[in-house]
């Protein structure tokens, strides 16, 4: 379609080989047209749109760095791409840039912009929208006294689909008082008219003022001419989840705060302190009618460091919303930003995303925003020499994997023969890694000798640490809990050691009236959720206890066990971030059983769709794979995890473990259900990795 349309824009030849950014954005326009599969006259009118905008801002090299704007992205490029993507969303092409002379001051670039803006009315045959001069641009544009610390004052946005183009422009609050920001927005509320909305502004503000800081502000140009939504944006101070979670009650929108939970687990910032300032950015929205929306952007490049693991997280999270990730894979591919690209870039800092946003519509309706720096020739060239100089390893044998792995293990074993990881408010774990990792690495065939001694260790270690109670705990100065219990009491049998006497005694404590087991006896427990049914502990209890469980009991089990088993077939977990812990344990002592697994065409359909973010899920999903014999998948799975695997014999790690609010029932319905912690040894994740390639 493209190839044979008539081009509305033209710019300078380059005396050089080195393309002009208009270059650049032009032709990934033009891909993103074919990816929307939008009609011609809506690529006239976006080439039209691109040269009224870009005349200044996009002369120059695509060659980094780009000075004199205000930094969209952090080399200064003043143009970011950006998807809307979910399960109802259709295709549409959308960006952001700064308009304006780099280097003028910023009054003579906002004098631009707002004379570009009305251009771009006119290009889009919006009628002049009045209100826009008369109300808008006083309220929010200085006069005279523009702020020192500013970079600009003013930019644009551009959205179009197949009925249509809008046009939206952004305007930065980042002067005055705080307070003086939000009266701000108050006057020109009433200057519109929108009285509910006024008084949902005020109501609100004083449920989330604290934390949050007023920043910016959008409004958009109606195809009529008149005011559509108005967007004002907070950046946020350095704050925890409990900060978002007050904004969603605030707004009314506390049902979507699962969602809101799981799109920040699966990007990987734990939360056990504050989050960087300037985190989160949310979007308070204010539609003519007076309803209200909210939408959080998650400053990512704040508290990420690749982009790899943010495709993996936001394809995830869309495929579990419904919908929308081939769309944003597709998208990435439309700008040239394919597989390898996102291997090759730079690990320890986002190449292209800057954001991930999540929205919510008066519908009900949810999307999820990606904005991303468009890539240049001059990136492309660097990510091809980062490529040539740190190719993916050849295949690595399996045997290889675990001898390294199992090295590594021995080296970071304590000298009273304990493993230690994860540093929780309450130290470091002792006893609950040990069992684990013994629990784990006790299925390694013909295992390295130094592993053997290890792990002979380790269970001596674990029988002189038994709790007073009876069990183990996290660490000996805690009380036992039935997850550390369990895989103690399966660590020893492991080498046929019989537990001591009282420890399946402290383990039956927990035991709950249905026969499922919590954390923690209701005496122990320092909230309900602490004692409530948890189904990453239950079957590794059941798996502990099963020569006492007959086959009558087992089967009560496996109904009460399918009953709670999700609509995707997995089972939920308490502790953790991923839900293949708590279904790996069901798995894992369903055939240990001879029991049939609930929906288990449907549970293999769900995990070949899932998108494992890190590590420590991967090996999860490999040993799923195993265990429900399907071992082609299960292969592909454990050559990523011989793929990742570090030099020292360990694998990356990131936040995994979730310390739930005792008070917290089911996690994945509340926004802060608890910080998340990494295992910053790597202990744990690799022993999760050795426990799945002793399969293969």
């Amino acid at each position: 379609m493209l190839a044979t349309a008539p081009l509305a824009m033209t710019t300078t030849p380059s005396v050089t080989t080195t393309p002009r950014l208009s270059e650049v954005i032009a032709e990934q326009l033009d891909r993103l047209v074919d990816w929307a599969d939008l009609p011609t006259a809506r690529w006239h009118q976006l080439r039209a749109v691109l040269s009224a905008l870009g005349t200044h801002s996009l002369d120059r090299p695509a060659t980094p760095p780009f000075s004199g704007l205000s930094q969209i992205n952090a080399n200064g490029l003043p143009w970011q791409w950006s998807f809307s993507l979910g399960r109802e969303r259709g295709r549409d092409v959308r960006f952001l840039c700064e308009v304006g002379t780099p280097g003028a001051s910023i009054g003579e670039r906002t004098v631009e912009s707002l004379t570009c803006f009305h251009d771009l009315c006119r290009l889009l045959e919006i009628p002049r929208p009045d209100w826009f001069d008369a109300v808008v641009v006083p309220e929010l544009v200085p006069s005279d006294a523009w702020p020192e610390h500013w970079r600009s004052a003013m930019w644009m946005a551009v959205g179009a689909s197949r009925d249509g183009v809008m046009a939206r422009p952004y305007f930065n609050l980042n002067r005055e008082t705080p307070d003086d920001r939000w009266r701000s927005i108050g006057r020109l509320l009433l200057a519109l008219g929108r009285l509910t909305s006024l008084e949902r502004w005020c109501a609100v503000s004083s449920q989330v003022s604290s934390g949050s800081l007023p920043v910016g502000a959008a409004i958009d140009v109606l195809p009529d001419g008149s005011p559509g939504r108005l967007k004002v944006y907070f950046r946020s101070e350095a704050v925890g989840l409990d900060w978002l979670a007050r904004w969603y009650r605030a707004a009314g929108g506390e049902g979507y705060g699962a969602e809101v939970r799981r799109l920040i687990e699966l990007l990987g910032h734990g939360g056990a302190g504050p989050y960087p300032e300037q985190a989160f950015f949310v979007s308070l929205e204010l539609h003519p009618d007076g309803e209200v929306s909210l939408k959080t952007d998650l400053a990512i490049t704040h508290w990420l460091d690749s982009d790899a693991r943010v495709v993996a997280a936001t394809t995830r999270f869309l495929r579990e919303i419904g919908g929308g990730d081939d769309d944003y894979l597709a998208g990435l591919e439309a700008l040239g930003i394919h597989p390898s690209r996102v291997a090759a870039s730079d690990p320890e800092r986002c190449a292209f995303h800057r954001l991930v946003g999540l929205g919510f519509e008066p519908s009900g309706e949810t999307h999820v925003n990606v904005y991303v720096e468009p890539p240049l020739d001059a990136v492309s060239d660097a990510a091809s020499r980062m490529m040539s100089r740190s190719r993916p390893r050849s295949f690595r044998p399996v045997d290889d994997a675990v001898e390294r792995a199992s090295r590594f293990l021995v080296t970071c074993q304590q000298a009273d023969g304990h493993w230690s990881d994860f540093s929780l408010p309450v130290g470091r774990a002792t006893s609950w890694v040990t069992a684990y990792v013994v629990e784990r690495a006790s299925r390694v065939p013909a295992p390295p000798r130094t592993l053997t001694k290890a792990l002979a260790r380790a269970r001596r270690t674990l029988l002189v640490n038994q709790s007073p109670g009876g069990g183990w705990g996290y660490h000996p100065d805690l009380p036992p809990d039935a997850d550390s219990s369990s895989l103690a009491c399966l660590a020893l049998r492991s080498a046929d050691l019989e537990p001591p006497p009282g420890a399946l005694l402290a383990l039956d404590r927990c035991r709950n009236a249905n026969g499922t087991f919590g954390t923690y006896d209701v005496i122990d427990a320092e909230g309900p959720g602490w004692a409530a049914t948890a189904w990453d502990v239950t079957p590794y209890a059941w798996l502990a206890l099963d020569d006492e469980i007959d086959d009558d009991e087992a089967a009560v089990a496996a109904s009460i066990a399918t009953h709670a088993q999700t609509l995707a077939g997995v089972w939920r977990a308490y502790w953790w971030r991923s839900d293949l812990y708590a279904t790996l344990g069901m798995v894992t002592w369903l055939r240990r059983r001879s029991l049939p697994i609930p929906r288990e065409e449907h549970l293999l359909a769900t995990l070949r769709a899932w998108t494992p973010v890190g590590v420590f899920e991967t090996a999860l999903l490999a040993e799923l794979f195993f265990r429900l014999r399907s071992p082609v998948m299960a292969r592909r799975v454990c050559q990523r995890l011989l793929d990742s695997q570090r030099a020292d014999g360990s694998w990356p790690t990131q936040p995994i473990l979730r310390l739930t609010d005792p008070q917290v029932v089911a996690p994945w319905h509340t926004i802060d259900a608890g910080a998340m912690f990494e295992d910053q040894a790597g202990v744990f994740t690799a022993a999760t990795v050795l426990g799945a390639l002793s399969f293969a």
